[in-house]
């Protein structure tokens, strides 16, 4: 991708190249750049990473094919002959005659001059992107630091409730890292939340090298970023003024990132990223690789406004072609598309950022609009309603698949989520719901929710279970029996310790959970499913 977009006017360059007599030397600028950096940081000017104290320079790159210091070679003055036979064709012939003469000697002398004054321009550029990297480096590069995280080992649960243990076994120790930054003069820093599941302790490393304690403060969800608060060095300035312009076309931004405590930074165009399956969908991307531990870190803008936050990459995949370098078969064959291969980073945008940033500070989480509801994230049906949320009260029932909010339509629980995020507070939707053969509309007025609190009985008299992250398929959790109540139905019936639950009453096991914890269930089960040795049994419980 290209670095050298427009800084300056055309006219300032056309001054410059006056002010310096034409001459148009290819290379290194004369005017050296300030390159003070941070304490014991590195600066990275395109895909090259600068050591502290180098001057970064941008010059040999922008200069393109070296040329001959803008003077062209002298060549013989042509003289035209008068035409015969005086008259009016004389002076006529000897006026073309001249002028073509006159362009034949012009042309190579503009054509060099375009060249030498395109070759300026770009050394403009270039100058002015080195003094605007060293410039951002020096102001927000402070405000970059690492987050070291060192996860638990699997010794104790996390949480316990009746009958139900949360825990994570067969884990270990590690040490996950990532970038992060200043956003409040009350040391609050934002992260990535994916580097902060099980975290046992979290360190912040400055720039200075002063290693701080951090506390998690709160995690949002759908912009996938975490509040810490630690105590930062003085007169560090923070990031906190957002990049509020809703950027689509390419733009110039810088991406800072850690390692280390180590602060590198480097600059790309930035602009809209295509839509992606997720409840965020106001992503912005660059095209290169996120390097370890630079999630988490800040994208600003020019003037020194935060654009955005490193988040993850995603990496395009090329087109598979025939021999013949078409794609598909028989009268749908075409030619092969060429998709780029290159991976990009998305970064939530600065804005929603600050958003999601004030609230969790305020409130220690984001306060959103929500239905009030628990679906199915295949289906879109609705499997139980909080109670007094505002689906209940619009007249909403479970089983109802919910097709349509505010006249967009959803497939997914990305889309609702998604719908839900550009909305407020206290604003009336209209749900479509589909009932049996019946499609219906509800006006719901939508509200901010909160979970109701853990409940004190045990979603399974008689047995202990254990739900954990299963080690051999990532993201799945498992609920285990650990523990049965001599003579207990789940005994009389079979059950053994060690036994993975599957399904109850006909409910995914997890689902049956949730549901007992937003309304515990009256009743024992009656049948429930449980794998033993990689095979199924279904048990039968009685009184």
């Amino acid at each position: 991708m290209s670095h050298s977009l427009p800084l300056r006017a055309a006219s300032t360059w056309e001054a410059r190249r006056r002010k310096s007599g034409g001459a148009q030397i290819a290379g290194r600028p004369e005017t050296p750049v300030d390159s003070r950096t941070c304490p014991g940081g590195t600066a990275v000017v395109g895909d090259r990473r600068l050591d502290s104290g180098e001057s970064p320079s941008l010059a040999a790159a922008a200069d393109g094919p070296p040329g001959r210091g803008g003077c062209s070679a002298r060549r013989p003055a042509v003289t035209p002959s008068p035409a015969p036979g005086g008259g009016l064709a004389g002076p006529l012939a000897h006026a073309l005659v001249s002028f073509v003469a006159l362009a034949a000697i012009a042309a190579p002398a503009l054509a060099q001059q375009a060249r030498d004054g395109g070759a300026g321009r770009q050394r403009d550029i270039a100058t002015d992107i080195q003094r605007r990297t060293s410039k951002l480096y020096r102001e927000s590069g402070p405000a970059v630091a690492s987050v070291r995280v060192v996860t638990r080992a699997a010794t104790r649960p996390r949480l316990v409730l009746p009958g139900l243990t949360l825990a994570t076994p067969g884990g270990r120790v590690e040490r996950v890292d990532a970038s992060c930054f200043l956003v409040t003069t009350s040391g609050h820093v934002v992260t990535t939340s994916a580097v902060l599941f099980d975290a046992a302790l979290i360190e912040v490393q400055f720039s200075d090298g002063t290693v701080r304690d951090a506390d998690l403060v709160g995690v949002d969800g759908p912009f996938q970023l975490a509040v810490l608060r630690t105590r930062a060095p003085e007169r560090t300035n923070p990031l906190c003024v957002p990049d509020k312009s809703d950027r689509h076309s390419p733009a110039l931004g810088w991406f800072f990132q850690s390692n280390d405590g180590r602060p590198a930074v480097r600059y790309a165009q930035v602009q809209a990223a295509a839509a992606c399956a997720t409840p965020y969908d106001r992503y912005l991307t660059m095209t290169f690789a996120l390097q370890p531990g630079a999630a988490g870190g800040p994208l600003v803008s020019a003037d020194g406004r935060l654009m955005g936050m490193a988040v993850r990459e995603v990496r395009h995949r090329a087109a598979r072609s025939n021999d013949d370098g078409t794609t598909g078969t028989g009268s749908e064959r075409r030619p092969r598309e060429r998709v780029s291969a290159a991976p990009s980073t998305l970064f939530i945008r600065g804005a929603d950022v600050h958003a999601a940033v004030e609230q969790i500070v305020r409130f220690g989480r984001v306060r959103r609009p929500l239905l009030g509801v628990v679906m199915d994230d295949s289906t879109n049906r609705i499997d139980q309603l909080l109670p007094g949320g505002p689906a209940q009260l619009a007249g909403l029932a479970e089983g109802d698949q919910v097709i349509g909010i505010g006249g967009t339509r959803v497939e997914s629980l990305a889309d609702v989520t998604r719908v839900l995020l550009r909305r407020a507070i206290g604003e009336t939707v209209v749900v479509d719901i589909q009932r049996g053969e019946s499609r219906l509309k509800r006006p719901v007025k939508l509200a901010d929710l909160v979970m109701p609190p853990l409940p004190k009985v045990a979603p399974l008299q008689g047995a202990e279970l254990q739900v954990a992250r299963d080690p051999g398929v990532p993201g799945q959790w498992t609920v285990t029996i650990t523990d049965l109540v001599a003579g207990s139905p789940w005994q009389l019936a079979g059950a053994r310790v060690g036994d993975r639950l599957t399904r109850v009453d006909g409910r995914d096991a997890l689902r049956f959970l949730q549901r007992h914890r937003i309304r515990p269930a009256n009743a024992s089960p009656r049948m429930v499913e449980i794998e033993r040795a990689a095979t199924r049994h279904e048990l039968t419980l009685g009184e």
